[in-house]
């Protein structure tokens, strides 16, 4: 496995802060090509995907980086998301509790859940709560988690 250069990484990881999603892709073409082996940048073209509004290509990314590394919760996390993004709340939601399963004390698990289960109305709603009000117990400093626990409240 050849690592790529942490500057081509690096430069990625600006794009996409910048929200030029399409140029980050872009850039993670070279990348994975240098290092086939390394899920980094799969997990870096699944968030560039996400943010090009195409989960389904996010679906496959995600899906690459944790066929590379079947322990990667940032792969999986992408991984729910992006299926959540496709309409797929059930395998969304599947991910996601498999997340929360290996590690309840992380936030970004039940962040993820709670988006997850949001999708399913009805009793994913209770779910969606439940997981909001987790990870706001987790990290109340992190906005995203606030935000996911008032859009659960108003799904319900």
């Amino acid at each position: 496995m050849t690592a790529p250069a942490a500057a081509d990484l690096q430069r990625v990881r600006l794009l996409l802060e910048a929200t030029r999603f399409g140029e980050a892709a872009s850039a993670l073409a070279a990348v994975i090509a240098a290092a086939p082996d390394d899920p980094e940048p799969r997990c870096l073209l699944a968030q560039a995907y996400l943010g090009m509004r195409q989960p389904a290509d996010a679906v496959t990314a995600a899906q690459r980086a944790l066929a590379l590394d079947p322990t990667s919760t940032w792969a999986r996390r992408l991984l729910a998301l992006s299926l959540h993004n496709t309409g797929n709340h059930s395998a969304a939601v599947l991910e996601a509790r498999t997340l929360v399963a290996a590690d309840p004390d992380e936030w970004r698990s039940w962040w993820v859940l709670s988006i997850s289960a949001r999708g399913f109305g009805g009793q994913g709603v209770h779910e969606a709560v439940h997981a909001a009000h987790r990870a706001v117990a987790l990290a109340p400093e992190q906005g995203d988690v606030h935000d996911a626990y008032g859009s659960a409240l108003l799904a319900g």
